[in-house]
């Protein structure tokens, strides 16, 4: 999408005083940071001097730029346990934006460190940190230790929340709204339900976002309730539930949608990585090393919740009980899925049926599961010991997935589980002159001759009989190498101290029992 025409149309909209800005400095101008917002007009820039502020701020509906000089690090707002330490509840916009702070020492029933009620905010590198969300009346409960959100739509970028605590959302609770969180971090927060964050009646947008070490009764690192969320490229590892799902929890009519996720080492009484009272969707996910302590390792699905699972894979998943990988009690659909050497100590370590009967097609389930295109072999994986769950070439996952999905990004069939196998691939150290390179190919044929190329010149593309090369003429081979049983292939070789520092160095492999080539690289002589 271009930027610059959408930035335009939304500053036509802006009333003209915003567009006459000024920047004002936080104590040089204004003695306080709320001095220097309400001194501010709509457009102008705040800058915040390094420093703890102790005092609670509310930007009282002004469309302007609140800014640390040198990030959360060095500038802290401090609540000083006398409320919410940052509020919007005027409306704020996207044009009300607050940028490199830390948010601590805050104490509300509602939003500890920061509080938006109908308002959509933009909140860029800030760490809310030891916030607490409490009630002293034991009839109530409280909301959101790191940040309150009421009918709102904020957008995060970068943002941090550790060590908050409330009864709903140690990190973060969101009701009726509709957030956006981008590469935002939730770590050590604890609540009864939803140690991270707790969405109820919302739809929730997370990307590149990551749970760790969050506690709390259900959902030790995110509680879903009446919500829509949709997460992609997550990672939710070491959080604890004392109930379900101590990666995630998904309760009563929740519609999350996940996509390439991660879940591990995550821990709770059922459901160590995902518990599943509701429709759920995952695709390309990966559950390792969760643990449960009665049911489902890996995900525990109840009774009446709809499951489907597309393209996941669940290994070294451990259950007290039943269900080592997954733990079904309703109608389950798995599609291009991998579960292999989960563990139970009662039944079922792959697969445990309460009362059900999941649907499981072209998957590779160790021990056999009746379906069509099922199979029950070693996959394969490159390093299961390092938790690389990559195939290697000879895996009996590889293009045996369910013909009628969508082919793999390099236009072959779909593959079984949650990351598809990536060809042959060329790593090369640092070429530093008279020092040695080490050149590596992975994901070649076993036992069959690599070859690999190189050119002083460019990166092509350059037509040949082994297809389009990344590599321009004049190109010099290096002798073939075979590769091992696991198809990686060595070289070794001096970098001449002749080489000029700065040269470009273009390569790429070509395997002669796949008929295939590698990624080009391009490296620079250091």
């Amino acid at each position: 999408m271009t930027r610059i025409p959408l930035i335009l149309t939304l500053l036509a909209l802006l009333p003209a005083s915003a567009l006459a800005q000024s920047t004002w400095y936080v104590p040089d101008d204004f003695a306080t940071i709320q001095l220097g917002i309400d001194g501010s007009s709509n457009g102008d820039t705040v800058i915040v001097r390094d420093g703890t502020y102790v005092e609670n701020i509310n930007f009282n509906g002004m469309a302007i730029i609140l800014k640390s000089e040198n990030g959360p690090a060095t500038t802290i707002i401090d609540g000083n346990q006398a409320g919410s330490v940052v509020i919007f509840e005027s409306g704020e916009g996207s044009y009300s934006v607050f940028e490199g702070f830390t948010v601590t020492n805050g104490n509300a029933i509602q939003g500890g460190g920061m509080k938006c009620i109908s308002s959509s905010p933009t909140l860029d590198n800030c760490t809310l940190t030891n916030n607490t969300a409490y009630t002293p009346v034991v009839s109530e409960v409280s909301y959101g230790g790191g940040m309150y959100c009421w009918r709102s739509s904020p957008t995060l970028d970068n943002c941090t929340f550790t060590n908050n605590t409330a009864y709903y959302g140690g990190g973060m609770y969101c009701w009726r709204s509709s957030p956006t969180l981008d590469n935002c971090t939730f770590t050590n927060n604890t609540a009864d339900n939803g140690g991270g964050m707790t969405s109820y009646g919302n739809s929730p947008t997370l990307e590149n976002c990551m749970f760790t070490n969050n506690t709390a009764g259900n959902g030790g690192g995110m509680y879903s309730i009446y919500s829509s969320p949709t997460l992609e490229n997550c990672i939710f590892t070491n959080n604890t539930a004392d109930n379900g799902g101590g990666g995630m929890s998904s309760y009563n009519a929740s519609f999350p949608t996940l996509g390439n996720c991660i879940f591990t080492n995550n821990t709770a009484d059922n459901g160590g990585g995902f518990y599943c009272a509701s429709a759920s969707t995952l695709k390309n996910c990966m559950f390792t090393n969760n643990t449960a302590g009665t049911w489902g390792g890996g995900m525990y699905c109840r009774y009446s919740s709809s499951l489907t699972l597309k393209n996941c894979t669940f290994t070294n998943n451990m259950a007290g009980t039943q269900g080592g990988g997954i733990n079904c009690a309703s109608a389950s659909t798995l599609d291009n899925c991998i579960l292999w050497d989960n563990h139970a100590n009662v039944g079922g370590s792959e697969i445990y049926t309460n009362n059900s009967s999941p649907t499981v097609t072209y998957s590779d389930v160790k021990g056999g599961w009746s379906g069509t295109g099922n199979i029950d072999a070693d996959p394969l994986f490159v390093d299961p010991a390092n938790n690389d769950f990559h195939l290697l070439i000879l895996s009996p996952c590889i293009d045996t997935g369910n013909p009628s999905s969508p082919p793999d990004a390099d236009g072959s069939p779909a593959d079984m589980g949650a990351f598809p196998f990536e060809g042959l691939k060329l790593h090369c150290s640092p070429l530093i002159p008279g020092q040695i390179a080490h050149i590596t190919a992975t994901n070649a044929t076993p036992n069959n001759k690599v070859w690999v190329g190189y050119s002083l010149v460019g990166g092509g593309p350059h037509s040949s009989p082994w297809g389009d090369l990344s590599l321009s003429p004049p190109i010099t081979s290096l002798s073939p190498r075979l590769a091992n049983s696991e198809g990686q292939m060595r070289i070794h070789r001096n970098v001449p101290s002749t080489l000029p520092i700065g040269q470009m160095v273009w390569m790429q492999a070509f395997d002669a029992g796949s008929w295939s080539l590698s990624n080009g690289i391009s490296l620079t002589v250091q």
